[in-house]
């Protein structure tokens, strides 16, 4: 039956669209296919020095990268961050001796300031002596040379504008440099024993306290770039019965906090011209005696007050994992404290511990093989993922795979795990008849180990 020429037109105009579909499908899954293709290819491809030096760099904890560089940045005075997550540059070391104060605990190496804060130290000392107030200052930490976190101890005193001010006069004669390295010397509380006063009140020792310890902190804290002192709260309510009704606005920067009775903690505000630093929140109105201080109080003799112990009935529970916080790392700084870090010599310095700064070998890209030699080195490869693991690769795996704190952690085995001794114990069989290689001795600290295959063309071209 002959059809007609409509329905033949309409014939070849379907096979056409569909031929068009099926192109337009076939060049978009092979898009697809160079795409992921590529990306597996980057994905492969061996990281370049500088690269590698930023992957090592950011899973070493920053406390430790801080802690071994000793000298300051070479830059210009800046600082990036805020109080407890920063760094900055352009650091400078507090004399341990001046006119009048002495730099205590040398040998931990955080008599470092930013400029202002050096400035600081020393007009507070100076003045304080001509005034006939206190006879010199004994200054504990500042801040590590280029800032950062600490290896032990604060958590703040990170941007050079932090300083622990000891609540103990300079002696005469002074203490000599031996003293000033080391713990030998230690600051005295102005706290009165609790075993005396008894452990529910705090207060301050008549016997310690001096007027000359009010004036101090007043003085210290008259000065416009000073945001906060940090003391403890007994010292702030006995700040608050010796201040005149008239004069005191300066207890208003005079923060009650855990801890600070053996010395005072002066906090400045960012110096202008440092958009990077961050403030901390302005301080609230008042000058924060009476109801603020005893709440502090309360708080701390609960905590001080002997707990009861009442029996209770046994009942097994889960014991909670503790888990420590993660350390902070060079990638939870401002971008440029990696800049700071690295300035000068602080790579050479850094790299003494750990040599990533070192030319790694180059890596040699992989041979394009055709035809024959493709295949066989495809079923090479093949062969080698299936077969069994030896002695030394399990020690290997055992003793890179994850640990616990009960152990070792069990390795849990495929679904198919039939299959997969099936398929090993081919690929075993198959190695031993294609691949029977010459074996020689492989030495390693002069004593013979285990005997290696020796390497043919294949491993020539792929290793």
């Amino acid at each position: 039956m002959q059809t007609s020429p409509v329905r033949l037109f309409l014939k070849i105009t379907r096979a056409a669209m569909f031929m068009v579909l099926v192109s337009a499908w076939a060049g978009l899954l092979t898009s697809l296919a160079v795409f992921v293709l590529s990306a597996v290819a980057l994905a492969k491809e061996p990281a370049k020095k500088g690269q590698q030096t930023q992957i090592i760099i950011n899973k070493i904890p920053a406390k430790k990268l801080f802690g071994l560089v000793k000298n300051g940045a070479p830059m210009r005075p800046a600082i990036y961050g805020g109080y407890t997550r920063g760094c900055y540059a352009g650091g400078v070391a507090l004399p341990p001796n001046g006119e009048a104060w002495q730099a205590m605990r040398l040998h931990r190496n955080r008599n470092w300031g930013h400029p202002v804060m050096i400035e600081y130290i020393k007009r507070l000392a100076i003045e304080a002596k001509k005034a006939g107030e206190w006879n010199g200052l004994l200054v504990g930490d500042l801040a590590q040379p280029r800032g950062g976190p600490m290896l032990t101890g604060h958590r703040s005193h990170q941007l050079g504008i932090d300083a622990d001010i000891w609540l103990r006069e300079m002696p005469e004669p002074r203490f000599t440099l031996k003293q000033q390295f080391g713990n030998q010397i230690s600051a005295i509380s102005v706290i009165g024993s609790r075993k005396e006063l008894g452990y529910d009140k705090y207060e301050v020792d008549p016997k310690v306290w001096r007027d000359a310890h009010y004036k101090l902190i007043k003085r210290a804290a008259s000065y416009r770039n000073v945001a906060r002192i940090f003391l403890h709260p007994a010292i702030k309510k006995k700040l608050c019965e010796m201040a005149p009704k008239n004069d005191r606005a300066w207890l208003r920067k005079i923060r009650p906090w855990w801890g600070h009775h053996y010395h005072m903690h002066v906090r400045l505000n960012c110096p202008p011209g440092n958009p990077g630093c961050k403030n901390q929140a302005p301080v609230a109105a008042g000058d924060g005696c009476g109801k603020p201080v005893e709440a502090w109080l309360k708080v701390m003799r609960k905590r001080a007050a002997p707990r009861k112990v009442i029996a209770k009935p046994k009942t097994k529970r889960k014991k909670r994992k503790w888990r420590p916080r993660p350390p902070v790392t060079l990638a939870g700084l401002p971008g440029p404290c990696r800049k700071i870090l690295m300035s000068g010599d602080g790579a050479e310095q850094i790299a003494k511990k750990y040599p990533f700064a070192k030319p790694t070998k180059a890596v040699a890209k992989p041979v394009k093989l055709r035809g024959s030699l493709a295949v066989s080195a495809q079923r090479k490869a093949q062969l080698a993922r299936l077969a069994p693991p030896s002695a030394d690769q399990n020690a290997k795996e055992k003793q890179a795979a994850p640990q616990s704190r009960r152990g070792k952690m069990k390795i849990k085995r495929p679904r198919n795990a039939r299959k997969v001794k099936k398929m090993q114990r081919r690929a075993a069989k198959a190695k031993t008849k294609k691949l029977a290689v010459k074996q020689q001795p492989v030495q390693q600290n002069k004593r013979t180990i285990k005997t290696a295959p020796k390497p043919d063309l294949f491993d020539q071209v792929f290793n």
